[in-house]
Parts: C-alpha cells; structure tokens; sequence
C-alpha cells in the first residue's frame, strides 16, 4: 500500500492430509448409476446409460452466483438459497461446533431459544 500500511492473510481452506475444494466432494447414487462432482470440475458419471443433454444455466458459477445476488438487490424478490432455507442448516452448524467447543450435546432447540432471546439488532457477528 502507498501509505506503508501491510496487510496479511493467512488461511487454509482444508486440513492436513487429502485436499477438500471449498465447495467439499458429492457423491450421488441411484439405481442407473452414481455421479461425483469435487467441487471445482464437471461431474462424472459412472453408469451404463448415457446423460441426458441438459442446456446450461445461465446462473452458473461465481458470475451467476453474482447476477442472481444483484438481481435480487434489485428487483427485492428473494434468491433462491437464501437464509431462510438455509436456517436448518445453520443452526446445526451452530450446535455442532458449540458441542465441539464445550464437550455438551446441544440441541437445535437450544439454538433456536438463544436466538430467540437475542435483541434485534444483535447479529452472530457481533457477539
């Protein structure tokens, strides 16, 4: 920076041993076969029978990730994924790593209780 400021930024995206892309590794089988997707190439197939020809999204990847979210700041109508889908999710998450930290089962009941509980203008972020 031209003001001799320094910034640093150190991370990693797995852990020590096989690497994870961010996106993780899927695996799907059903009885025509099964299909492998690492996260950062095409799926693969391994079945007898040929896949079907399907026409790209055009919301695909990062820069359709990018329209849908301005599209969605602009018209105000709500992007598939957002959080509310996603809240199940999120609070196991929450609990997990809460049991993980204290060694306590904690329950997605106990999750939501204490998210109850918070002000409005409290966010995760903050506490």
């Amino acid at each position: 920076m031209s003001d001799g400021a320094r910034y640093t930024y150190v991370g990693s995206w797995c852990a020590a041993g096989a690497e994870t892309s961010w996106n993780g590794t899927w695996r799907i089988s059903g009885e025509k076969g099964s299909a492998h997707w690492d996260g950062d190439h095409d799926p693969e197939l391994a079945s007898d029978h040929p896949p079907l020809d399907r026409p790209a999204s055009p919301y695909s990847g990062i820069a359709g990730a990018l329209q849908v979210f301005v599209e969605a700041l602009r018209t105000g109508v709500a992007p598939m994924g957002e959080i509310h889908e996603n809240l199940m999710s999120l609070a196991m998450v929450e609990a997990a790593v809460e049991s993980a930290d204290t060694g306590v089962a904690v329950t997605l009941a106990d999750v939501f209780t204490r998210g109850r509980e918070l002000p409005p203008t409290s966010t995760a972020a903050s506490g």
